[in-house]
Order: C-alpha cells, then sequence, then structure tokens
C-alpha cells in the first residue's frame, strides 16, 4: 500500500500489507486513519507529521540543483521550467523551507542537454551555475549588479573552496578549471588528457571536491586526482573501471570520501595522501556525499533509492540509520553549514527536503529505533 500527497505527487508512506487477495482502502472521517483489508482482517494506520522533515519552494518545473544559503536559512533551485519538449529552459528560485514565500528568476540560454550545477560560495555569498548547454556564470549580487560570464564552454560540478577564494569547475569534460571567486579572475587549467593513451573515452571529470589551494578530481576511469593551485598533479589513486560519482572533503580536509559506480565508498587520508581500505555502501552505484558542519556525521545517497547516515571518528564510520525505499535515486546532498539539517534532491522532484537529524534521532528513540 502506498500514499502519496496530491499537491506535489510525494510518496507518503509505503507500506506491506499480508496476503495475495485485493486490498480495499477507506479513510476515516477525520483524515486521520486509513483502513486497508487484509486476509481475514482489517489493518487500521494513523498518520502523523514529522517535525524532522520540512521542504523548500515548490516549483512549476523540476528542480535540477539545489543548495543551501550560506547562512543556511533558506534554498537555492536550479529549475527546469516548461519549454520545448527536447530542450529545457532554466530559472533560479530561492525560498525558506519553513514558508511558502520564494523569489523567482528566469535564466535565459539554459537551452542544452548537459549538467546543470549550482554553487552558493559561503563566504561571499555569491552563486554560480554551471549551464546545461553550456556556460559559467556568476550571478548579479550585492557586489556586482550584473552577471558575470566566467565560461562559454561545456561546464559542470561547480564548487567553492571551504576559504570562499577559488571557485573550481570542469570543462570540456577533462579540464579541472580555477577562478579567483572574488576578482572572477581565471586562475589557470589542469587537463586529464594525458591519460587517454591509456583509457580511451573514459578521461572525463564527474566530481570535485574543494579544499584550501587544492582540488580532488573523480575521473570516469576510477581516478581520483589532487590537484594544486598551480595546476599541479599532487598525487592519482587508480582504480580502473570503477567510476567516481561523488566526491565529499572533510570539514579539515583530513580525509577525502569518494563514492563509486560499484557502489563502494572510497577512503583517502590526506596528510599522507594514502588510499584506506574501502567499503559497500549502497547497491548500483553512490551518486552524492556530503559531511556536516562538524566533521562527525557523513551521509550518502545512490541509486538504490537509499540515504545512510554515518558516524564519523577518524577514519572508521559507524551506520546510525538508512533512509530507504525514497521515491527516486539521490541526486545531491548538502548539510547546513549551521546545523544538522541535510538537504535533500531526488530526480524528478519539484521541491528539495530538509531533514533536521537531530528531530529524527527524537523521534526515533521515542520508538526505541534511534542512534
Amino acid at each position: 500500500m502506498k500514499v502519496w500527497k496530491i499537491g506535489d505527487g510525494r510518496l507518503v508512506a509505503s507500506v506491506p500489507i499480508p496476503g495475495t487477495d485485493p486490498i480495499a482502502l477507506a479513510w476515516s472521517p477525520d483524515g486521520r486513519s486509513l483502513f486497508a483489508t487484509a486476509r481475514n482482517q482489517t489493518l487500521r494506520f494513523e498518520f502523523t507529521t514529522s517535525e524532522a522533515e520540512c521542504h523548500g519552494p515548490v516549483s512549476a518545473g523540476l528542480q535540477r540543483a539545489v543548495a543551501f544559503s550560506p547562512a543556511g536559512t533558506s534554498i537555492v533551485g536550479l529549475v527546469e521550467t516548461p519549454g520545448r519538449s527536447d530542450q529545457w529552459q532554466g530559472a533560479l528560485i530561492e525560498g525558506s523551507m519553513h514558508s511558502n514565500a520564494s523569489t523567482f528568476r528566469s535564466l535565459p540560454g539554459m537551452a542544452g542537454f548537459g549538467f546543470a550545477g549550482l554553487n552558493m560560495n559561503r563566504v561571499n555569498g555569491r552563486c554560480a551555475i554551471s549551464r546545461p548547454g553550456a556556460g559559467l556564470t556568476l550571478l548579479a549580487g550585492s557586489r556586482t549588479g550584473q552577471d558575470v560570464s566566467l565560461s562559454n564552454e561545456a561546464t559542470r560540478c561547480p564548487c567553492t573552496s571551504p576559504d570562499g577564494a577559488t571557485l573550481w569547475a570542469v570543462h570540456d569534460g577533462q579540464n579541472v578549471t580555477a577562478w579567483n571567486a572574488n576578482t572572477d579572475e581565471l586562475l589557470g587549467a589542469w587537463n586529464n588528457s594525458f591519460l587517454a593513451k591509456t583509457f580511451s573515452g573514459l578521461t572525463d571529470i564527474d566530481a570535485l571536491a574543494a579544499g584550501n589551494g587544492w582540488v580532488a578530481a573523480g575521473g570516469r576511469d576510477g581516478t581520483i586526482h589532487f590537484v594544486s593551485l598551480k595546476m599541479e598533479r599532487l598525487e592519482s589513486f587508480a582504480r580502473p573501471g570503477d567510476t567516481v560519482s561523488a566526491l565529499a572533503l572533510s570539514p579539515d580536509e583530513s580525509l577525502l570520501v569518494a563514492g563509486s559506480g560499484s557502489g563502494e565508498l572510497r577512503l583517502v587520508r590526506v596528510a599522507d595522501r594514502t588510499e584506506l581500505p574501502a567499503f559497500g555502501v549502497h547497491r548500483r552505484g553512490v551518486t552524492a556525499a556530503a559531511f556536516d558542519c562538524h566533521g562527525s556525521l557523513l551521509a550518502t545517497g545512490g541509486k538504490d533509492r537509499t540515504i545512510r547516515i554515518w558516524k564519523c571518528k577518524g577514519d572508521q564510520f559507524e551506520l546510525l540509520v538508512a533512509i530507504t525505499d525514497l521515491p527516486s535515486q539521490v541526486v545531491s546532498l548538502e548539510f547546513s553549514p549551521q546545523s544538522n539539517e541535510l538537504l535533500v534532491l531526488l530526480t524528478n522532484e519539484r521541491s528539495a527536503r530538509v531533514w533536521n537529524l537531530d528531530k529524527l534521532q527524537a523521534e526515533l528513540n521515542e520508538l526505541s529505533l534511534g542512534w
């Protein structure tokens, strides 16, 4: 038995019903209880609203990328707005997860078939978007009165260093490029094509995670590269045939985690550049990973429609809770810069979810299921 919310089509609950007979359903007059017939019995389910989950601003189109605002008080989303059937137009929506109020801005020139990306600089508050066709743009903010185009080439995976000084992105698939996040000056680019002779067609970069003065790049060939701000390759960790699909760096930059296409989580200790033993986390592949602001929690999501929350202690991880049977696979995860709120974007949804992990733990503790 599955229950959906009519307003946004969100799956509210999924419950197995014993037996093989057809199920008849009926709501109670107050709408709080649902009755379902099963073999030789009638089951009653009560629905209560969880305070642990709320939603960001709802959009008319599908949300392709989302991020917390620098203060963590609102959500910014890159939205697919109605357009031609073979190409999509874009808009930027920003709103609070605690009210229906939001602002909406159309973004011209968003047609294309590539990867859309969005990044909020938590230091200077500037928003960078990578367009699905081609281009990387810094949107107008309090410092500048107009948008700034940084690249007209195919670009994806924009990310900012923790100190807010450097904006990184992948352009033309194989190039990792850096800009000064305050002056918009191009700092340089590192090219991954030196592997082309060995791994033909697999030199594309699919994930980035930025530190201060360096960046980690995850390749489709299964290699993790450490690249300095001088555009020098510092180290590479190869695993041929196992695509690196997600990267996350701990707040103290001591540990890098890499989600792979095989479903394993790879670990690299940054200080001595040593790869540690990997372990399985998601069937069918990892699609997203994020550390909280303290580095004590790690969230991972995958194609198996599951999000797992891990307790981190050094390079050791303990599974705290797994949220399974989500409506679709996980696109991205991001922790709030101020709290244990987790921003969750799933495929083909019109609103991002925000999970308050402190409230979730309290609710599970009441059921003797907490950690």
